[in-house]
């Protein structure tokens, strides 16, 4: 009987396991938002949905679903581009050089090659030390663009639900009530005796009736001015609204006292810090590519970053690469479709970095 038991947890658990691999397409409502797809490309993986308000949450975390993983918030025409530009690489049509930035920079997709194929790289996070990257190949793109379509389609249809009006209140037989004012009654009107004799005078007098109404002196209307609605709290630039919350976008890496102090450049220490934060990539890249086709590989890399403006990087060039045997050109087509999807903290003038990474398994 205990055998039994535990051959069904062990299936379930398997079961489980196999809905996680595939892009599942399913509506699946939580607390508060409804889940629309998610999918595995590499070790990342990834999940949408779709808030009571329109607004469009991506989640990704390596490995499995974490309950810590950020939320980037995208609109409904950043699902259709991203969708669009899948179906623009399975249609073998050519993209554009550089990297597509969406949802305020928090999401990059740049079409590159790993190996002999071409495959999409998606950079979920801008420059959060904790921001994804996963490379989508032809298999992913063509079961992952009806995700991203269903999920625009269905923020759409939330956003002009919430936009509609409140259905009138329910109407209840009630006799009709004739709201017509009632004629005013007519006023009396006194017999009219026959003058005496005719005064005239400079100044006419003014003769009551003995019938006529007195006068009510006019109140005057005192005009009324609305009060002055409170000034809207100023929200910094650097906050953006979730279905969870605010949350800050991280700010660029603070200035150490031995840096330069030219706000135009991005400083070498900075370049560094990240790089060091993002290297578990390219050693996914080795693991993933390189060792897989010679187990015994070992080497360095030296890379020279050409960094833009607006934090993308331009151009990763390898200036120095030194290998031990087969496997190291599928390693760096995937790193350097990795570093090209980083994005560094916006300066006002380019920059050129080198940095150097060893691998040994």
């Amino acid at each position: 009987m205990t055998r039994l038991i535990l051959g069904a947890c062990i299936l379930a658990q398997v079961a489980q396991a196999q809905s996680v691999a595939k892009p599942a397409l399913a509506m699946h409502t939580t607390e508060h938002e409804t889940e629309i797809g998610s999918w595995r490309d590499g070790d990342a993986v990834v999940w949408v949905r779709v808030a009571p308000t329109g607004a469009i949450s991506v989640f990704a975390s390596h490995g499995y679903r974490s309950a810590f993983a950020h939320a980037i918030i995208i609109t409904p025409e950043d699902a259709d581009k991203w969708a669009e530009i899948g179906e623009h690489m399975l249609a073998g049509q050519a993209q554009p050089p550089g990297a597509v930035m969406l949802a305020d920079s928090d999401l990059a997709l740049e079409a590159t090659h790993a190996g002999d194929s071409t495959v999409l790289a998606v950079r979920l996070g801008g420059v959060r030390p904790d921001g994804i990257t996963f490379l989508m190949n032809g298999q992913s793109l063509h079961e992952v663009t009806p995700i991203l379509r269903a999920t625009a389609k269905q923020s759409r249809s939330t956003q002009a639900a919430a936009a509609a009006p409140p259905p009138p209140p329910a109407t209840h037989n009630v006799a009709a009530v004739d709201t017509q004012p009632a004629p005013a009654p007519e006023a009396e009107v006194a017999p009219v005796t026959p003058a005496v004799s005719t005064v005239v005078s400079a100044t006419p007098a003014v003769v009551a009736s003995p019938t006529a109404m007195p006068v009510v002196p006019q109140t005057p209307i005192m005009k009324v001015t609305k009060p002055k609605p409170a000034p809207a709290p100023v929200v910094s630039a650097s906050l953006r609204g979730t279905s969870a919350g605010t949350i800050a976008k991280p700010a660029a890496a603070p200035l150490r006292a031995d840096e330069p102090t030219d706000a135009t450049k991005l400083s070498a220490t900075t370049v560094a810090n990240l790089v060091k934060q993002w290297q578990s990539q390219l050693d996914l890249c080795y693991s993933e590519f390189g060792l897989k086709v010679n187990p015994s590989l070992t080497g360095s890399i030296a890379v020279r970053l050409a960094i833009r403006p607006t934090g993308d990087v331009g151009a990763a060039t390898l200036v120095r690469h030194k290998w031990s045997g087969a496997g190291g050109n599928e390693a760096e087509s995937c790193m350097r479709a990795r570093v090209m999807a980083w994005m560094f903290p916006p300066t006002s003038a380019p920059s050129t970095h080198d940095f150097t990474v060893a691998f040994a398994p």
